[in-house]
């Protein structure tokens, strides 16, 4: 039966800079397939290459606001043009017969939060909630889809009952929307998430009743801006 490293181990506390990710600390781990201990390994050197790829951009000097003469429009340091789209897909640009379809948010103490049995679990810090927003991911074709969210270089912000807003967290949590990278079996469905944090004492509304939830998400071309309820 398969172990973590001390390494791993102590990876995990680092949590790309971010957040605390725990292990379960009753041996679970030990019981868990072997593909499930190389897939967080490799997601967690997927993740620091994003954080570095992150940080590298914002060390960027601001865009100039006119092109440079000359400038073909293949321009890397341009600005992203705003688009508004109703679907998530749309945004994505999905492979073929591949869906993306928001089925709802909660709240809670940690994730996951149905007893499921995961490498890892996420717990919110003290005195405040995670905001879990779930989504489907279908693959409606008869072949399996690779699918690469992570490697399209988004960032996400979510806004609720228009007072709220807040960047997501980055996870190493392999049902975590913005960081996958994997594959989809034909004809069926995966759920993945993405999630914030919650201060009850500063956004009392959001604990009292979620109305309206907005994602805003952004690459290196576009921005887009998509209600989701």
């Amino acid at each position: 039966m398969p172990d973590l490293t001390d390494e791993q181990m102590d990876a995990v506390g680092e949590y790309a800079g971010l957040l605390l990710v725990k292990y379960d600390a009753n041996n679970r781990i030990r019981l868990l397939p072997r593909e499930d201990v190389e897939a967080y390994d490799k997601k967690q050197a997927e993740l620091e290459a994003l954080r570095q790829a992150q940080e590298e951009a914002q060390e960027k000097p601001e865009d100039s606001e006119t092109q440079p003469e000359g400038d073909t429009g293949n321009n890397p340091d341009k600005k992203p043009v705003e688009v508004k789209y109703d679907k998530l897909e749309d945004f994505f640009v999905l492979p073929e017969g591949i869906s993306i379809e928001y089925t709802g948010a909660r709240l809670t103490k940690t994730y996951p939060d149905d007893g499921s049995e995961e490498i890892m679990s996420l717990d919110a810090a003290p005195g405040k909630k995670l905001l879990i927003l779930c989504f489907d991911v279908t693959n409606h074709t008869g072949e399996k889809q690779s699918l690469d969210i992570m490697g399209m270089n988004a960032s996400y912000k979510i806004e609720v009952n228009q007072s709220f807003k807040k960047g997501i967290l980055l996870t190493l949590l392999l049902k975590d929307l913005s960081t996958f990278r994997g594959d989809i079996s034909a004809n069926s469905s995966t759920e993945l998430v993405l999630i914030t944090e919650v201060d009850p004492e500063a956004n009392p509304d959001v604990i009292e009743g979620i109305e309206t939830i907005v994602l805003r998400l952004k690459n290196p071309d576009k921005t887009c801006t998509v209600k989701l309820q």
